[in-house]
């Protein structure tokens, strides 16, 4: 019904020349490159595509086709594969009535953040990294809210802010507070993950249809064989 999606880049190499060179990712070889960044909505619609340097981690591009699309605001559920997440973008999320859903492998190595960790069973102690500090976010809580409200303002976008928010963390109440509301969110979706099979079925179908829009580019490459070449430096 269009209340899905899932967010995935694909893998472009560039030429070895200036600014490029900077580009490599060693997940995918020695050559420069960049990523086409898709969400795609669960009707195999692809929208809010960007272009983004292959170095850089995917999470923080997440929020931008969510919040400044049509077709993103509508979304109830964004997918992502492993590795496409931070606490910060749980927090947010979670705050704007969009949930994330992202696919865990080796759930057991995963930490669980909680309010009383002298109350956790024994045998889940080993799996708890810390305590939720909710002082600091009870009183960065105005802030919390107003960064919330900003993003889908469209003045600043979403990418810029997660990147401000995780230059400097450990100097910045409200990031550590943002980031603690995004533990307690992360903490849920991992019990809810480990417990319901039907929304790993669900994760599993939407990134499946990303996959499939992925194959279908490589599928039409030809003739520049999927490199990007500029001609003008």
């Amino acid at each position: 019904m269009g209340l899905t999606a899932s967010s995935g880049g694909r893998f472009f190499s560039t030429f070895r020349q200036r600014e490029a060179m900077n580009l490599i990712n060693a997940k995918y070889g020695n050559e420069p490159g960049l990523k086409a960044y898709t969400r795609v909505s669960d009707q195999f619609t692809p929208f809010a595509s960007l272009t983004i340097p292959a170095s850089v981690s995917e999470a923080r591009y997440i929020l931008d086709g969510l919040l400044n699309s049509d077709v993103g605001r509508r979304t109830e559920e964004q997918y992502a594969d492993t590795d496409g997440f931070t606490d910060h973008v749980f927090a947010v999320t979670s705050i704007l009535v969009h949930r994330f859903i992202k696919r865990i492998r080796a759930l057991p190595s995963k930490q669980f953040y909680v309010f009383v960790p002298g109350t956790t069973p024994s045998h889940l102690k080993g799996m708890v990294g810390g305590k939720i500090r909710e002082g600091l976010i009870a009183s960065n809580r105005p802030e919390i809210l107003r960064i919330a409200a900003t993003m889908p303002a469209g003045t600043i976008a979403p990418r810029q802010i997660l990147r401000k928010l995780a230059s400097n963390p450990r100097q910045n109440d409200l990031a550590v507070a943002l980031r603690e509301v995004g533990r307690v969110e992360r903490t849920l979706f991992m019990m809810d993950w480990a417990l319901n099979t039907d929304m790993q079925r669900r994760v599993q179908i939407g990134l499946n249809k990303g996959e499939a829009h992925h194959a279908l580019k490589n599928a039409l490459r030809i003739g520049r064989q999927g490199e990007i070449r500029d001609r003008t430096v």
